[in-house]
């Protein structure tokens, strides 16, 4: 990866939940993107399954049951683990859902009906100069989100229209977009806290490109909400791509982090990042 590439990363999978989002009014209405999504469905059972909470939420593990979507008034066999995204499952293979390898190019059952729940989703701040990159490590850098980009001073940027030398702009839902360049490390990432109702649905949505805004490549991001964790590549992707996945709340706020999980030895395949919504759904 040359020294300006960048990654960065997004996981989402569902436990006794699931997690939901979508694009900004506008967000992905352009000619050059595509869509596709997977959805997973977790198989209805009466015994109890213990699902593990990610560690950047919970802190520690944590066992939700089948029981417990029962008590929330969810159907254990479809809300309790929805996850849809365009390629790649928790389990790492791409292609298809990993759980049932059915496909929807759509949003599914969850159409959305709340507000916009994601703070600066379209990373428009902070506004830098046009055509131009800004590099930090700072965490707090990046207003609504926080940042861990740890080790060399080019592990996080924003981009601003199409700096010198990148002759296709790099963003999609107005004038800039971010990039992680994590260089296999899988140590960089963004992440946001948002406020959520135990037992409501929602759906995440956000758009992934690589440094090149081409395709296919080996740039990949895990997302992580409540207890789901899931990996997006772009193993058949081709420019900008919408990611998506529903989920539903286990507590009064929930935690969001997309991490940078491209290889290191990847060159130019950095992920690029922008439109970023969460809302409630039905």
């Amino acid at each position: 990866m040359q020294w300006h590439s960048s990654r960065f990363a997004l996981v989402a999978v569902l436990s006794a939940g699931a997690f939901a989002c979508s694009l900004p009014t506008g967000g992905l209405g352009v000619a050059d993107r595509g869509e596709t999504s997977v959805t997973d469905a977790a198989p209805a059972s009466s015994a109890e399954t213990s699902v593990t909470t990610p560690e950047d939420d919970a802190g520690m593990e944590s066992d939700v049951t089948t029981d417990t979507a029962i008590e929330l008034g969810l159907d254990a066999s479809r809300d309790a683990v929805t996850a849809v995204g365009e390629s790649g499952g928790s389990d790492g293979t791409d292609g298809t859902d990993a759980l049932d390898g059915t496909s929807d190019h759509g949003d599914g059952e969850c159409t959305p009906i709340g507000d916009e729940l994601m703070v600066n989703g379209d990373f428009e701040l902070p506004a830098i100069g046009r055509d131009s990159t800004k590099y930090s490590n700072d965490g707090a850098f990046l207003p609504g989100f926080t940042l861990h980009a740890v080790g060399a001073w080019n592990r996080f940027w924003i981009e601003n229209g199409a700096p010198g030398g990148v002759t296709h702009p790099r963003h999609l839902d107005g004038v800039q977009a971010i990039c992680l360049n994590a260089d296999g490390t899988a140590d960089d990432y963004v992440e946001q806290r948002f406020p959520t109702v135990v037992g409501a649905r929602y759906r995440l949505r956000f758009a992934l490109t690589d440094e090149k805004n081409a395709g296919p490549s080996t740039t990949a991001v895990r997302v992580e909400v409540a207890a789901a964790v899931r990996t997006f590549d772009r193993k058949s992707d081709d420019g900008w791509q919408t990611k998506t996945m529903t989920f539903v709340a286990l507590g009064d706020s929930t935690l969001l982090r997309i991490v940078d999980t491209t290889p290191g030895s990847a060159w130019d395949h950095s992920p690029f990042i922008d439109a970023v919504s969460i809302r409630t759904c039905e």
